[in-house]
C-alpha cells in the first residue's frame, strides 16, 4: 500500500481522468475520489490520510521518506517517487557541482572530487599541459612533441634546430631585355632563422639557359644576405655565361664557421665549384640566427638578350 499526503501541491500534480471541476463542499462532505483520478480499486480514508490501491497510476506519489537535498527517482512502474540519495542524480553518471565561470571557458577538474571548474580562455593560444599534467593555455608548444607531417609557412626558428635539412626550390623565371642591363633578382630562397646552426651549410644548384641567338655574355650572381630580392651586398659567387653558350649549371656552397654569424665559401666561378685556385677563400658575416636569403640574380650583356632560370634548388643542412 502507498500513502499520499493531501497537500495543495500534490493535488495539483495528480492526473485527472475527467475534465470536470469538482468541489469538495463543506466540512463533512464526501466525494467519489475513484471517479476523479485514473485508478481503480478501493480507496480508504483514515483521519487525514487516504490510502490508494496498488493499481493506482500516474499519480507521482511519495514512496518512503525523503531527505532534504537528496535526489529523487522514479520508483516502480506506477508513478511513485522515492529518495535516491545524493549520488544518483543524472542518468548513467555521477553527481557533483559545476562552479561558475566566464564565456568561452572550458570545464575541467581542478582537483580530485565532483566539482567542475572553469579554465579561463586566452587569445591566440593552444591548450597544453605542464610537466605535472596541469592544463593551461600557451603560445609555446611543450618540448618533446613529435609532429609527423606539417606545413609551416615562413618559419623563424630559434634555439637548436634538430631537423637535418631544409629544402627550397625555384624555377621557370625568364629575364628578357627591358632596355636595362642592371642586375635583376630571379629568385629569393629563404633560409629560416637558426636552420644552419653554427656549422651548417647551404648548397644551391641552379640550371640556366639562353636562346642560341644571343650576341653577348650574361652574368649570374649569388648574394647571401638578410634582404629578400637584394641585388647588392653579400657576394657569394658570380658566373659568366658566354654568348656562344646556351646553358650553364652552377653550384654555390656557403658554410657557417663555428658561428651562426661567420661564413666561409669557395670564391671561384660557380660553374666550376671544385678544384684549386690561387685566390683565398671568401668570408661573410651574415647572422643566420635570423631569416636570411640566397638571392639568385641575373644581368644581361645587352638589352636584347634573354636569360632563363630553368630550376634552382637550395638545401640547408643543420649542424
Amino acid at each position: 500500500m502507498r500513502k499520499l499526503l493531501l497537500a495543495a501541491g500534490i493535488l495539483a500534480s495528480l492526473a485527472c481522468s475527467v475534465n470536470a471541476q469538482t468541489t469538495l463542499g463543506s466540512s463533512g462532505a464526501t466525494v467519489n475520489i475513484a471517479s476523479l483520478f485514473n485508478f481503480t480499486g478501493g480507496v480508504q480514508a483514515s483521519g487525514n490520510t487516504i490510502t490508494f490501491p496498488a493499481t493506482a497510476a500516474n499519480l507521482g506519489y511519495q514512496v518512503g521518506s525523503w531527505t532534504s537535498g537528496d535526489c529523487l527517482a522514479a520508483s516502480g512502474t506506477l508513478g511513485g517517487i522515492a529518495d535516491a540519495g545524493t549520488g544518483a542524480c543524472g542518468s548513467g553518471g555521477g553527481s557533483g557541482t559545476v562552479n561558475s565561470g566566464t564565456i568561452n571557458g572550458l570545464g575541467y577538474y581542478a582537483a580530485t572530487g565532483t566539482a567542475i571548474s572553469a579554465l579561463a580562455t586566452a587569445n591566440s593560444s593552444v591548450l597544453v599541459t605542464n610537466g605535472s599534467g596541469v592544463p593551461g593555455w600557451g603560445t609555446t608548444l611543450p618540448s618533446g612533441l613529435t609532429i609527423p607531417t606539417a606545413t609551416i609557412s615562413n618559419p623563424t626558428l630559434t634555439g637548436t634546430v634538430t631537423s637535418s635539412q631544409y629544402v627550397a626550390t625555384a624555377g621557370a623565371v625568364t629575364l628578357t631585355g627591358t632596355g636595362s642591363t642592371t642586375e635583376t633578382n630571379l629568385a629569393a630562397l629563404t633560409i629560416p632563422g637558426g636552420a644552419m646552426g653554427t656549422n651548417g651549410q647551404v648548397q644551391v644548384n641552379c640550371l640556366f639557359s639562353r636562346p642560341t641567338s644571343q650576341t653577348d655574355a650574361a652574368t649570374v650572381q649569388f648574394r647571401f644576405n638578410p634582404t629578400s630580392g637584394s641585388t647588392f651586398g653579400g657576394p657569394a659567387g658570380t658566373a659568366s655565361i658566354p654568348a656562344a653558350d646556351s646553358a650553364a649549371q652552377t653550384l654555390m656552397i656557403v658554410s657557417n664557421n663555428n658561428s651562426a654569424s661567420a661564413q666561409v665559401l669557395f670564391s671561384g666561378n660557380p660553374t666550376a665549384p671544385f678544384g684549386a685556385q690561387v685566390a683565398a677563400i671568401g668570408t661573410l658575416t651574415v647572422n643566420t640566427g635570423s631569416a636570411t636569403y640566397i638571392n639568385v640574380n641575373g644581368t644581361l650583356g645587352i638589352t636584347s638578350d634573354t636569360l632563363i632560370l630553368e630550376h634552382c634548388q637550395m638545401i640547408v643542412v643543420h649542424s
